[in-house]
């Protein structure tokens, strides 16, 4: 099967733009199934994929493969801590690790200080 041949049955390319509505809408509900239906896929669930490898590390300690075990407990943290996730953690804290200042201006406070700013930018034109 040639990519033209695939492309004419997909409705978002070009050479599908013909298809009968019929297959438009099995063609969109089969895509939104593909996409959304992670849930199905037990290895998409974090707690599957740790029991697997608390069930591999078991096996290797039992075999006494200690390079083995030791890969599976690091991929294990790894997982735990999301490593194989986009997910950034940001910690925000104040000076020395202590809490941050909040500090509430008022529209004089801000004002005043908008003229100070403007007042240390005149001649620098």
């Amino acid at each position: 099967m040639t990519r033209q041949q695939v492309a004419s049955h997909d409705p978002t390319k070009a050479a599908g733009k013909g298809l009968a509505q019929k297959w438009v809408d099995l063609f969109n509900r089969t895509r939104d199934r593909f996409l959304n239906e992670i849930s199905d896929i037990p290895i998409a669930n974090k707690a599957y994929r740790l029991r697997v490898l608390q069930r591999m590390s078991t096996t290797a300690e039992g075999m006494k493969n200690l390079g083995m075990t030791a890969q599976l407990l690091e991929q294990a943290a790894k997982e735990v801590g999301d490593a194989y996730s986009n997910k950034q953690k940001v910690e925000l804290t104040g000076k020395d690790g202590g809490p941050l200042n909040q500090v509430t201006y008022t529209a004089e406070d801000y004002a005043k200080a908008q003229q100070k700013l403007e007042g240390r930018l005149e001649g620098l034109d």
